[in-house]
């Protein structure tokens, strides 16, 4: 938890890396949540490519209808602010994956960063959504398989 890993890392390229964050703002009782999500957001490294978090940023596929009420206040967005603005803070960001907020399945892209709320279920724990799928072009260089690097230093 709050950790990253780099993958595809060689000599010619730096790799993809990903971070991943479990916490979300307070939403019910569930673990992972009510926590202070500064603390964890200013932990994402800022050569972020693909962020992995289990809420979604503030105001980003992150809506449940009809709007709920929680502790006298009602919820219209149940993402985390401070997740939106780190996100807006990394450079090389391409992709947010999340879940948590079930009734706002689907994509948006802002700002050059395409987000994906992957949720599978809706807001009465159904299965409703099926699994999605995107490419993500990280890099301008072309990537290249190893039976491409082969070739290449052969031919």
């Amino acid at each position: 938890m709050n950790s990253g890993v780099t993958v595809l890392e060689d000599d010619t390229r730096g790799g993809v890396r990903f971070w991943g964050v479990p916490h979300t703002p307070a939403f019910g009782e569930w673990f992972f949540q009510g926590h202070d999500m500064a603390t964890y957001t200013k932990k994402i490294p800022a050569m972020c490519d693909v962020l992995v978090s289990h809420g979604p940023p503030y105001s980003i596929l992150d809506t449940v209808h009809p709007v709920l009420e929680q502790e006298g206040r009602s919820l219209n967005h149940l993402g985390s602010k401070n997740l939106y603005t780190r996100c807006q803070e990394l450079p090389n960001l391409k992709a947010v994956f999340f879940g948590h907020i079930h009734g706002s399945h689907g994509e948006e892209q802002r700002l050059g960063v395409n987000y994906f709320n992957c949720s599978i279920l809706d807001e009465q724990y159904e299965i409703r959504y099926g699994p999605m799928m995107t490419t993500i072009k990280v890099d301008e260089r072309p990537f290249t398989t190893p039976e491409d690097e082969i070739s290449r230093r052969v031919g």
